[in-house]
């Protein structure tokens, strides 16, 4: 209901015929009935043969299109604090979700928002989430780097191939797509034409923001597109 407006266009179609009658909201209910959940909308439209008084109509409001997941009404519940919905959470317990309602239908009712999952990418659980990465990942750095003085040369035991693999081991399961392809081949172009120029240090970090910028701009490319 709150999303058609006065002046909407409408379309008129007797039961059981096949013309229909061009006309316009007019006039839109603010009262939705607590027991259906349904609204009044009234639609005028000029004089037809085809309308008879007392008859029955189909009507149509173009009020614009959405892609929502639907239920169906019996699902959705509501209380002083909203509309909601019941499912059964991990530890196979009952649990509400609150949801903001779209259009209603004879078919069911569509879910404009939610549900939402607990927590969620909130600004605490992302602060947290990279503090934490940026304690563990500096802490183990300084561990293997005073540990590595005690461990001898891994080319004198055949042991420097195993870094490459462990990273190849975490590029390959990424590799899903033509354009994570792309970007991968490119940040590995990119590093061994810098690496002939510059320290190694310098190769990793030019590769890297190089192929970042190229993912991104792949990425907005394709989007801007859809």
């Amino acid at each position: 209901m709150k999303c058609i407006r006065i002046g909407m266009p409408a379309t008129v179609t007797p039961l059981g015929l096949h013309q229909s009658v061009a006309g316009s909201v007019w006039q839109v209910s603010p009262v939705i009935d607590p027991q259906t959940r349904q609204g009044q909308v009234k639609v005028a439209i000029p004089y037809s043969s085809a309308i008879r008084p007392g008859g029955f109509a189909e009507v149509s409001i173009a009020a614009g299109a959405t892609t929502a997941p639907m239920l169906p009404q019996s699902a959705v519940l509501s209380d002083e604090k909203g509309n909601y919905v019941l499912i059964v959470g991990a530890r196979d317990l009952v649990e509400r979700r609150d949801i903001k309602v779209g259009t209603i239908t004879d078919s069911g009712v569509t879910i404009a928002a939610g549900p939402k999952q607990p927590g969620g990418l909130s600004l605490a659980f992302l602060l947290g989430a990279e503090l934490s990465l940026y304690f563990v990942w500096n802490l183990f750095t300084l561990v293997g780097s005073l540990a590595g003085a005690f461990i001898p040369d891994p080319r004198a035991v055949g042991a420097d191939v195993v870094f490459p693999l462990a990273f190849l081991g975490l590029l390959v399961p990424l590799l899903v797509g033509r354009r994570e392809v792309l970007v991968a081949v490119f940040s590995g172009l990119l590093a061994w034409g810098v690496s002939r120029i510059v320290p190694g240090g310098l190769t990793v970090l030019i590769a890297g923001v190089g192929g970042a910028l190229l993912g991104a701009f792949l990425s907005t490319r394709s989007a801007g597109r859809s």
